[in-house]
């Protein structure tokens, strides 16, 4: 019987697209700053509840469910208003206690049943590391092949990660990521995109160490337009991580501009309890503008509690949904208003700027569809926003080309 994690409520953005890391040295490569490397799992306590904040609105809802031997089993996430939440993922372990499947779900609008619609399945060799995690699509009883990322090791160590696509009834490379170590920290990343005449290096990552903690990232694309440096100062429980870039590799204060600022607050047990993104607004303020919020509340095996009494403070019947999720490059966004109203669906990017308006007028009560074509944008996540007279809803789409 699975224990319930107490409810929460969260905001939308950035991370919601990711469920939690694979393995914990895909995460060292990726998060390699010490403070960083905070697990979803603490050994003394357990992630109950993330709070989002998006331009200072409180958006959405995420609830953690975890096995009788408390792994972490299912996340459902619920975007206020909108009653009961709207996607949730599953996890399957085999006999080993690693990932097997990961399965994601949407809501049926008029059903309100769960339907599933993107699974990701993990493959492991004889020392369990993992060689590949695939991710398919789910259309009724059939699985389609998105893409898949395969994974090489020296020593123990991850040395190479590369994305495949697939397209034309086979696997295709599209880009890879290799690491460089000296004693077992990460000293360098680099990327390269598949072409016609082989891979080619696209961007080369250096990290730079202080007493062996992580302190800078430099980001390198070859070409003097694209340079960007990233910090990381840490004062006591507080970790910043500031981004800036430069239109000249030369390492003077001059050269560089503010690009973003992210905020991480730790409690007494390393475990992550706060985290504030900011963007640098240099035409207007000149300053940094607090844009995203996360916060991150823990508990312990013992205070595990239900969540069933948290669903219905809110209109169940104001939905919206997209299908397929992922797409390329069309989807079609089906929402539901219980009362007749002006509506207006808007586009936004990644970092909240408006893309587009797909829909503006007044619309009678009950069902509606609007399709978006997205075939003049670049793959990456999307959000979608309706806004009625009285009530909002902001979801996230995600665009594979």
């Amino acid at each position: 019987m699975k224990n319930i994690i107490s409810c929460f409520l969260i905001s939308i953005i950035v991370s919601i697209l990711s469920y939690g890391q694979v393995i914990d040295k895909i995460s060292n490569v990726e998060q390699s700053n010490s403070m960083s490397n905070y697990s979803m799992l603490s050994t003394k306590k357990y992630l109950s509840k993330v709070i989002y904040y998006w331009n200072g609105n409180h958006h959405a809802t995420s609830y953690y469910t975890y096995t009788d031997d408390l792994k972490l089993d299912e996340v459902l996430i619920d975007f206020v208003p909108s009653g009961p939440p709207d996607s949730k993922s599953n996890i399957v372990y085999n006999d080993n206690g690693l990932k097997e499947n990961l399965k994601m779900f949407s809501r049926n609008t008029d059903t309100a049943a769960w339907e599933p619609y993107s699974i990701r399945h993990y493959m492991y060799d004889l020392n369990s590391s993992l060689l590949s995690e695939t991710t398919k699509s789910i259309k009724g009883t059939i699985e389609e092949n998105i893409f898949r990322y395969l994974y090489k090791y020296d020593s123990g160590d991850i040395y190479e990660k590369k994305h495949q696509y697939w397209e034309n009834e086979q696997w295709n490379s599209d880009y890879k990521d290799t690491y460089y170590y000296n004693e077992d920290k990460i000293i360098q990343n680099i990327n390269e995109d598949s072409t016609a005449n082989g891979w080619e290096i696209f961007l080369k990552v250096d990290y730079l160490y202080e007493n062996d903690t992580l302190r800078k990232k430099i980001y390198d694309w070859g070409n003097d337009s694209d340079f960007r440096i990233i910090e990381y100062l840490i004062n006591g429980n507080l970790e910043t991580e500031l981004w800036y870039y430069s239109n000249s590799k030369e390492d003077t204060t001059a050269n560089f501009r503010y690009e973003m600022q992210i905020d991480r607050l730790f409690d007494s047990d390393g475990d992550l309890i706060n985290e504030k993104t900011y963007y640098w607004d240099d035409e207007e303020l000149n300053s940094f503008i607090l844009s995203t919020e996360k916060v991150y509340e823990y508990s312990d095996s013992t205070e595990i509690t239900s969540v069933a009494n948290c669903l219905n403070n809110v209109d169940s019947e104001f939905r919206i949904q997209n299908y397929p999720n992922p797409f390329n490059p069309i989807t079609t966004i089906s929402y539901t208003i219980p009362k007749s109203s002006l509506v207006k669906i808007k586009i936004y990017d990644i970092l909240g700027n408006e893309i587009t308006e797909i829909e503006n007028g007044f619309k009678q009560t009950g069902n509606h569809q609007v399709i978006f074509n997205a075939q003049v944008l670049t793959s990456g996540m999307y959000f979608y926003r309706i806004e009625t007279n009285n009530l909002s809803i902001t979801k996230k789409m995600l665009l594979l080309k």
